[in-house]
């Protein structure tokens, strides 16, 4: 028999990423295979439904639930499972209800739904639970046993953009290469702005973009400004807002435009509400793109394993911070250089972040970069990524820009 489990909650407004494992022994009769579906979102009652296979008929069951945060436990409940049993969460921030069974249960193909609702706003010290669910016959056999851990989802939205436009590639010198230093991190010599969170919104291509914006105007005025990444969000429709976008498009939307607005005089709303937002057509033209070109040659297909990470090191180093799109398989990264094997195919890119810098004096060279998920995740919104194998894509899509001024009604 399949069970599924309750999956439970907690995090700000977000959605929430579910994932399982089946715990039962040899002796267990039912195999759980599937449980749908793998998020949910806060402030919202989800039905989420597990199935299995039960190997002999069932007259009747109990089930009990335990449920840990942070190794600590804060819910269990037990009961008849012919009946709802309402297993509530602490600080009333929800509730987990196995929904009644029709006994006798067939062998065979079995689903167990689960109502799990969960209120919009939950503690952060309650964002990463693990649930243990068992299921006894009333015979005192083992029917089934799984694990279920919820965390934080976080909102990517890389989405590659067709285009028939021609982009160019820097030209990347012996000059440039052996001027490249043994360490280099723009992110502590005021290059950048604060590390910012899109919050639920599928805009890191924006957020990306904007940041590639923000170190140009840094490389060409030394002022730090922040930009509006909600501007591109809302204003540029070859992307698609919350739903995805792509850099070379971004920068298209903002050279076309004439420019881009300060992010104190266009204020994000789309991190915290989800949504596009509408455009101001007022929104002030206070920097400018120039040219913005591919800082190494794209990957544009494939594998993607011959990228030329040492020219990146040397383009990273003249032209500042770098805008690159990447498979960010990093919702569960704390700290470290990464060593979980993720992938840099073609179609494996997902989400666009900031290439800050790197180092290559330790005994394992890393690239540094810049997230979009707060400054609360990984390293003070920071991860580190292994050098030398194109780790996670970080060499296939990789931009700078160059911009100017053409405002001094700025607000910092």
């Amino acid at each position: 028999m399949k069970s599924f489990l309750p999956l439970i909650a907690t995090a700000e407004a977000a959605t929430l990423a579910v994932t399982w494992s089946d715990c039962g022994d040899a002796s267990t009769h039912a195999k759980i295979t599937d449980l749908q579906p793998t998020s949910l979102k806060t402030g919202s009652t989800t039905t989420i439904t597990g199935v299995g296979d039960l190997d002999e008929d069932v007259n009747g069951a109990t089930f009990t639930q335990v449920i840990k945060a942070d190794g600590v436990k804060v819910a269990s409940c037990s009961g008849d499972a012919s009946q709802d049993v309402v297993c509530k969460l602490p600080l009333g921030v929800g509730s987990i209800t196995l929904k009644a069974q029709s006994f006798p249960l067939k062998a065979g193909a079995t689903s167990i739904p689960v109502d799990v609702k969960v209120s919009s706003l939950i503690p952060a010290s309650l964002a990463k639970t693990n649930s243990h669910i068992t299921a006894v016959s009333d015979t005192g056999d083992k029917l089934f046993c799984m694990e279920v851990q919820t965390s934080k989802q976080f909102a990517k939205g890389f989405v590659r953009q067709p285009t028939n436009a021609v982009r160019k590639v820097a030209t990347i010198t012996d000059e440039m290469r052996a001027a490249a230093p043994a360490a280099l991190d723009w992110s502590t010599k005021g290059a950048t702005t604060a590390v910012k969170d899109q919050g639920d919104c599928g805009s890191c291509w924006a957020y990306s973009a904007t940041e590639g914006i923000e170190a140009a105007v840094y490389q060409a005025t030394g002022q730090n400004i922040k930009l509006s990444e909600q501007q591109i969000i809302s204003c540029d429709k070859t992307d698609g807002g919350c739903d995805g976008g792509d850099l070379p498009t971004a920068f298209d939307y903002v050279k076309k435009h004439g420019g881009i607005d300060t992010q104190s005089d266009y204020p994000d709303t789309s991190s915290a509400k989800g949504k596009d937002g509408n455009c101001k057509s007022n929104a002030k033209k206070v920097v400018q793109i120039t040219d913005y070109e591919y800082a190494v040659p794209p990957c544009t297909g494939g594998a993607c394993k011959n990228q030329k990470e040492s020219d990146m090191m040397a383009a990273l180093n003249e032209f500042g911070p770098l805008s690159v799109c990447v498979n960010a398989d990093w919702d569960s990264y704390s700290k470290g250089i990464y060593t979980k094997k993720c992938s840099g195919k073609y179609n494996m890119l997902d989400h666009c972040v900031q290439l800050v810098g790197y180092d290559t004096t330790g005994s394992q060279s890393y690239w540094k970069v810049r997230n979009s998920w707060a400054s609360d995740w990984g390293e003070k919104g920071f991860i580190r990524l292994p050098m030398g194998e194109n780790a996670c894509g970080i060499a296939d899509e990789a931009m700078y820009v160059k911009a100017e001024m053409v405002s001094e009604e700025v607000t910092v």
